[in-house]
C-alpha cells in the first residue's frame, strides 16, 4: 500500500509553500488508495510554540486535509510525535556508532570557519573535513573531559551518493558538496532531521516522499545513512520551489503567504487547496475541482519540473468560482469565521432558512468572504452613498409620491411610466437610495428580504436630505 506523509514542525502557521506539500501528498495518497501520515518534527524544542501542534490540526482540517494516522488518533507506526521516538532513534544510533559510520567531533565554531575559509582560498567546497573521525581513543577520552561533542556521520569516505528522483532520474552528489561529514546529534543529545526523517520513514513504512527540490541535497544525506542501515529508501518526487511575489524562496517570515492570513483575506479553503494543488500543471481545470475530484484527475507525470510563483490575482480568481458553488450551509460557516460581530448579530437573529437564501442571493456578486460584510450590512446599517451613487443620485429623478414599503419598486414603475422615467435609470435611482451601491444583486430580490421600516426610512431620509440641501 502506498504511503505518504507531512511532517511539519509546530513553530507557526502553515505558509503556501508546507501546505502545498501537504496536499500534493494528499492528492497522492487518495489517487492511489493510500494512506496519508502526519507527523510532528517537534524536537527543536526552543522553537516549538506551545499552541504550534494544535494550529497544525485546525490549519489542515480547515483547508480539507484529514489524516489516516497522527498524534491525535494513533496508527500501528506510532508514536507520531518525534519527541516521543527518542529510544527509536537511540537504536539506530547505536548501530552506526557499532558500524563505526559516526564518530564524535569536539571542533568548535571558530575552528570550523576557520577549516571553511582555507577551503575558499584553495578553490574547494566549504565541508567539515573529517579531522576528528581519526582520534585515537585516548583522544576521544581526554578531550570529553572539557568538552561534549557532536557526533558526525561518515560520508568522505565515499566517492559520490545517487539519490533517484521521480523527475530527474539519477542525481550524484560529491560528499564535499553535502558539506562533508555532518552532524547528526547535538551536544545535548538531541538528533538532527536528516537522521530522525530516515528513521521514521522506514520504520513508518513510507513508500513515497513529496517535497521541494530544494530537499535535495538533504535526501542525498539521507540516502546515504539508508544504505548505512540497510534500509531500503522510499521513492523520492522532488516538486518545483514556490515563490513568493518577487520570486524569491518562501520565508516563513512572510506573513502575508501563511494559511492563517489568506483567511482573514477571505479565500475559501476550498479555491486555496485547489490553486496550491494545480500549480504547475501542464493541462491546468476549466472548473473549480474539490479534492475528491482533483484527486481523480492528479497524476504526477503531468505536473511541470519549472519554479513556480505565486499569483495571488489567479486565487482570486478561482475563489470567486467557488464561492458561487459552495453549499449554503458551507458558506454559512465561512462567513461566520469572517464577518464583524454586529453583522454576525444581525444574520444569526434571521430564521436559518431565510438566511441561507440571503447568503445565495449575495453570493453571486462577491468574489471574496470579506465582501459579504458590507452586503450583509445593506439590510440593517445605515451605510454611506458610495461615490459613483452620491453623483448619480445628486439630481433626483421625479419619485417622491411613490408609497415607501415593500411595494416600492411596483410604486416607483407606476410613476415612472406615468413621467417617462427609463427603468434602467430607475433601478439604478432606487438601488442607490436603498443600498448606498450601484452594483449588487438583483433589485427586486434585495427588496424582498429588506424590513418595510428601514425602508422607509432610507426613502424618507433621501427625500428630507433633498428638501434641506444637505450634501448627500
Amino acid at each position: 500500500m502506498i504511503r505518504v506523509r507531512f511532517a511539519p514542525s509546530p513553530t507557526g502557521d502553515l505558509h503556501v509553500g508546507n501546505l502545498r506539500i501537504a496536499i500534493l501528498n494528499h492528492l497522492f495518497a487518495k489517487k492511489n488508495k493510500g494512506r496519508f501520515v502526519l507527523r510532528i518534527d517537534d524536537t527543536d524544542i526552543e522553537r516549538n510554540l506551545p499552541d504550534g501542534e494544535t494550529r497544525i490540526f485546525e490549519q489542515l482540517k480547515w483547508t480539507g486535509i484529514d489524516w489516516d494516522e497522527g498524534p491525535d488518533r494513533g496508527g500501528e507506526f506510532g508514536p507520531y510525535r518525534q519527541s516521543e521516538r527518542i529510544g527509536i532513534y537511540e537504536s539506530f544510533f547505536e548501530e552506526l556508532k557499532r558500524k563505526k559510520l559516526v564518530y564524535p567531533c569536539f571542533c568548535d565554531d571558530k575552528t570550523i570557519e576557520e577549516m571553511k575559509i582555507v577551503q575558499r582560498l584553495r578553490k574547494e567546497p566549504p565541508h567539515y573535513d573529517g579531522r576528528c573521525f581519526n582520534l585515537l581513543a585516548e583522544e576521544v577520552e581526554r578531550l570529553s573531559h572539557t568538552r561534549t561533542p557532536v557526533w558526525r556521520f561518515r560520508i568522505l569516505d565515499r566517492k559520490e551518493i545517487v539519490v533517484r528522483d521521480f523527475f530527474r532520474g539519477e542525481v550524484a552528489f560529491r560528499p564535499v558538496d553535502l558539506g562533508g561529514d555532518f552532524v547528526v546529534r547535538r551536544s545535548n543529545g538531541s538528533f538532527m532531521y536528516n537522521f530522525t526523517t530516515v528513521i521514521d520513514d522506514a520504520t513508518m513504512q513510507i513508500t513515497h516522499i513529496i517535497r521541494g527540490e530544494d530537499h535535495l541535497s538533504n535526501t542525498a544525506k539521507q540516502v546515504a545513512i539508508y544504505e548505512a542501515l540497510g534500509l531500503n529508501p522510499p521513492q523520492f518526487i522532488h516538486v518545483p520551489l514556490l515563490l513568493d511575489h518577487e520570486g524569491k524562496k518562501l520565508s516563513k517570515r512572510e506573513k502575508s503567504l501563511t494559511l492563517s492570513s489568506l483567511k482573514k483575506e477571505g479565500y475559501t479553503p476550498e479555491a486555496i487547496y485547489f490553486y496550491l494543488a494545480t500549480l504547475g500543471w501542464k493541462k491546468q481545470p476549466s472548473r473549480p475541482l474539490f479534492p475528491d475530484e482533483l484527486a481523480e484527475e492528479f497524476d504526477l507525470h503531468s505536473m511541470g519540473t519549472s519554479l513556480l510563483k505565486w499569483n495571488e490575482n489567479i486565487l482570486a480568481k478561482w475563489n470567486e468560482k467557488f464561492i458561487k458553488i459552495l453549499d449554503s450551509e458551507k458558506l454559512e460557516n465561512y462567513v461566520e469565521d469572517t464577518v464583524s460581530e454586529r453583522t454576525k448579530k444581525f444574520l444569526f437573529s434571521i430564521p436559518r432558512k431565510r438566511r441561507l437564501e440571503l447568503l445565495d442571493l449575495i453570493k453571486e456578486n462577491v468574489g471574496n468572504l470579506r465582501d459579504f460584510e458590507k452586503f450583509i450590512r445593506i439590510f440593517y446599517d445605515d451605510l454611506p452613498y458610495e461615490e459613483e451613487c452620491r453623483k448619480f443620485i445628486e439630481k433626483p429623478l421625479p419619485l417622491q409620491e411613490c408609497a415607501p414599503g415593500n411595494n416600492i419598486l411596483e410604486e416607483c414603475l407606476r410613476v415612472a411610466e406615468v413621467r417617462k422615467i427609463g427603468k434602467k435609470k430607475l433601478f439604478s435611482f432606487l438601488r442607490c437610495i436603498l443600498t448606498g451601491m450601484m452594483y449588487g444583486p438583483p433589485l427586486q430580490e434585495i427588496i424582498s428580504f429588506m424590513e418595510e421600516d428601514l425602508i422607509r426610512k432610507r426613502w424618507t431620509r433621501f427625500w428630507q436630505e433633498v428638501r434641506s440641501g444637505s450634501k448627500l
